[in-house]
């Protein structure tokens, strides 16, 4: 997908600077506190994100605010390399941020007890349809929609499963227009 490819350009550039990293999570940080309020996510959660991407903001960005234990997973083996560096430079411990390289259409979830699936993951149905297989009762799914104008670039197909959840509208500058917890 080409937003795909241009955030991870973006993602790249960040990972190599501090100063950039610092700016681009600052950015991030009402995002997260609106999807950890959202989740009631605090820290006896252990959080799943799926698709953290070279500089994974958002979970970096959940850890700190919330104490929570996260796991990131990708599946660019690039992505992962990166995205483990920054996490060492920023001095994450592994008991923080554990970073793994995994397909999210075969992700187990049963240790989780939130998920987080990120704007670019895709095929979204069939990460969710794993997660819902594998995933314990009680369990939080937390899934960013994009903006009106942004749907063309993301897999977004998921209104239907999407009749009984609670939403999140996000009023910044990225390309996440809501954030919403499947039930």
């Amino acid at each position: 997908m080409v937003m795909t490819r241009f955030t991870q350009y973006l993602e790249d550039k960040v990972t190599q600077s501090k100063i950039l990293f610092s700016g681009l999570l600052r950015c991030y940080m009402k995002v997260i506190k609106n999807e950890a309020e959202l989740a009631g996510i605090d820290k006896d959660d252990h959080v799943l994100f799926i698709g953290g991407g070279a500089a994974p903001c958002s979970a970096i960005a959940m850890q700190k605010l919330t104490g929570a234990k996260v796991t990131v997973i990708d599946n660019d083996r690039d992505c992962i390399r990166k995205s483990k560096a920054l996490a060492k430079k920023m001095n994450f411990s592994k008991d923080m941020i554990k970073i793994k390289h995994m397909e999210g259409e075969f992700v187990d979830a049963g240790d989780y007890s939130v998920i987080h699936l990120a704007l670019q993951v895709s095929p979204k149905e069939k990460v969710l349809d794993r997660v819902y297989k594998t995933m314990k009762p009680n369990t939080r799914v937390l899934v960013r929609h994009p903006k009106e104008s942004r749907k063309c670039f993301y897999d977004v197909n998921l209104r239907k499963r999407c009749s009984e959840c609670s939403m999140v509208e996000h009023k910044n500058f990225t390309n996440i227009q809501a954030t919403a917890m499947y039930l």
